[in-house]
């Protein structure tokens, strides 16, 4: 939803008319007007830029759950009938474990919080 900015107080024919000392306090409150408007901006684009990244991360995440899936409907398409369930409890135990790991060791490589202590940079992902 795109907000209208709201229009400023002056126009060139009412300046004309006032004081130098009037135009300058118009000017300053317009430009008080403009940092507030540009803050708003500012923080409706971050909270817009937080939301997106979300909800990218959540849809490559179902992603590779469905692709998980596909490879356990493709293994147990390519085998005989009696070793099904050992290969879906395989891929089962996959999914699982790599979720595992990822929230032990991939989530800190992922999202380093290091600032370059000691001279040393953070990983860049």
């Amino acid at each position: 939803i795109r907000r209208r900015a709201p229009r400023l107080s002056g126009t060139l024919p009412s300046i004309a008319a006032m004081s130098v000392a009037e135009q300058i306090s118009t000017l300053v409150s317009e430009v008080a007007t403009l940092r507030e408007q540009l803050q708003l901006t500012r923080d409706e684009a971050e909270q817009t830029k937080s939301e997106d990244n979300t909800f990218y991360l959540m849809v490559c995440g179902i992603f590779v759950f469905l692709m998980q899936a596909g490879f356990a409907l493709l293994a147990a398409g390519s085998i005989r009938t009696k070793n099904v369930k050992n290969i879906l409890l395989k891929s089962v135990m996959d999914a699982c474990l790599g979720g595992l790991v990822w929230f032990l060791v991939g989530y800190g490589f992922a999202y380093d919080a290091d600032d370059g202590v000691n001279g040393h940079s953070a990983n860049g992902f």
